[in-house]
């Protein structure tokens, strides 16, 4: 095979590629292991002869611990006292005994709390997490054997680590409850699984056996809830006490990068948002549209969405997350089958336009569409600087198929900006707590900016390549039969991936 024809396939073979990792990277985007808007619970059965207790835990990340110690401050001075987290302490572990159903044999026992703990350990970019201890115990008829059934019904909407554990204490269980926490009880998350939501157990048990119990260790160190290396560190330099000069530039830097790696990650299709511009023959200010309305996008929503979780309680932001990507996606998935019923519908109208060596395509003002007088033979002798038109039978006057509108252009930035990035909303509050406001909306728009740049990258990138294959393969028929199939291809793919993400969102509403 030539060096062009490795070259060429090389090159398929990237794009192809491109566009599988957007499509089948979206579900899995929507298995990273945890994140700062979960709600954590471990239950730890612990079935004795006489008495069944619950080692009942709680950990929330840092953006429901915001709000749950708005909730917490009853006297609206900025701080939670000690006597109020006491009250919180208390009647927190009450209501989630209450949101407890464990029977034996059928009949209810009642938990009630024998001791309650709160703390808050420290979290990332300067913000809090909360962490409930509740001992729960009951009475229980130690003789025979008997069928334990357990079910969780605590925050129950609320995405999350979700585990239960059950070990006898002189009676022997049997059953598919694990009896050790996967988690160290919420201290030690593994970042290697998708999150466990156990809420309802069944198990039996038997008279006679060993003597164990369950230690609840204390987490040390603020809890990573599967954040890459990279981000954490980010956290951490936002949530530093000593802020130099040096220090924040550093940190505006790694929101640009972290930004722009965002943009890469599967499941999100913003680099698909350029490709399908090239396709379907958009220009370079079309990309850089999207681009900016993609950082305008997402800077807007982080800021709306972190004022409402600042300044209220009222709205979970894991309940806003999954709804916006399901709005996302559907945006997606709504400009794709414009582009499908625009290219395979009106594309008989019309007829293709080639042009080589890099040079523009057709621009008309701000017109969606140029008309062409057929009164006026067409005659091009023009190929040698790289043009090359192909007029297929069409009806005379008819308009071919119309560019890209600015309508088209904003709507797809707006469906890659419309899901506020969680690390984003973690900087810009974290930055907040820390009375530097002014620093964390700089970092959310440089991190926006990272997103449009990459999103531009590859636009341009994909605009070079095309141009390549046109200037030295065009005289091949596979090609232009590549390109007639390539605008239909990326709006199929936008379709799919629009859907894909709708499914991920769904998953977490």
């Amino acid at each position: 095979m030539s060096p062009r024809g490795k070259l060429f396939r090389r090159s398929v073979a990237g794009l192809a590629g491109l566009a599988v990792a957007v499509v089948v990277g979206a579900p899995a985007a929507g298995a990273h292991p945890l994140g700062n808007l979960t709600s954590n619970t471990s239950a730890s059965i612990v079935v004795g002869r006489d008495q069944v207790v619950v080692e009942y835990v709680v950990d929330l990340a840092e953006l429901p611990t915001v709000q749950e110690r708005q909730s917490m401050d009853t006297d609206s001075d900025g701080s939670v006292s000690t006597a109020e987290a006491g009250v919180a302490r208390d009647s927190s572990c009450r209501a989630f005994a209450d949101g407890l159903r464990l029977t034996a044999e059928g009949r209810p026992i009642e938990l009630t709390v024998e001791t309650a703990s709160l703390a808050f350990p420290e979290g990332q970019a300067g913000l809090l997490t909360t962490r409930f201890e509740c001992r729960l115990g009951g009475p229980v008829d130690a003789a025979g054997n008997q069928t334990f059934v357990f079910d969780d019904e605590n925050l129950a909407d609320r995405i999350g680590w979700r585990e239960v554990i059950a070990v006898g204490d002189g009676t022997t269980l049997t059953g598919d409850v694990p009896s050790t926490s996967s988690s160290a009880l919420l201290t030690a998350y593994p970042t290697d699984v998708t999150p466990p939501r156990v809420l309802h157990a069944e198990f039996r048990s038997t008279p006679g056996g060993t003597t164990s119990a369950v230690d609840t260790p204390v987490p040390s160190t603020s809890q990573s809830r599967g954040a890459d290396g990279l981000t954490e560190r980010f956290q951490r330099l936002v949530g530093s006490r000593d802020l130099t000069v040096g220090l924040a530039l550093a940190t505006i830097a790694l929101a640009f990068v972290l930004g722009a790696a965002h943009a890469l990650a599967p499941g999100h299709g913003k680099t698909l948002m350029a490709a399908a511009v090239v396709s379907q023959r958009g220009t370079t200010r079309q990309i850089l549209g999207i681009g900016a309305t993609v950082t305008l996008t997402h800077t807007a929503g982080v800021l709306v969405l972190g004022s409402l979780i600042w300044f209220s309680d009222v709205l979970a932001p894991d309940d806003a997350v999954p709804w916006l990507t399901v709005a996302s996606g559907l945006l997606v998935a709504a400009l794709g089958i414009t582009l499908l019923v625009r290219r395979v519908v009106l594309g008989h109208a019309g007829h293709g336009h080639h042009h080589g060596a890099g040079l523009p395509h057709h621009e008309h003002g701000a017109h969606d569409h140029h008309v062409h007088d057929h009164h006026v033979h067409h005659v091009h002798d023009h190929h040698s600087a790289g043009h090359h038109h192909e007029h297929g039978e069409h009806d005379h006057g008819r308009r071919e198929v119309p560019a890209l509108t600015r309508r088209w252009i904003v709507s797809m930035g707006i469906a890659g900006g419309l899901v506020p990035t969680p690390s984003a909303l973690v900087v810009l509050l974290g930055a907040a707590a820390l009375g530097r406001t002014w620093l964390g909306v700089v970092l959310v728009g440089v991190y926006g900016i990272g997103m449009a740049t990459t999103l531009l990258a590859a636009g341009l990138l994909l605009v070079r390549v095309q141009s390549w294959l046109e200037r030295n393969w065009f005289d091949r028929s596979w090609l232009r039969l590549a390109m007639r199939v390539a605008p239909v291809a990326t709006a199929a793919v936008l379709v799919v991936g629009g859907i894909s993400i709708m499914v991920r969102g769904a998953a977490g509403v």
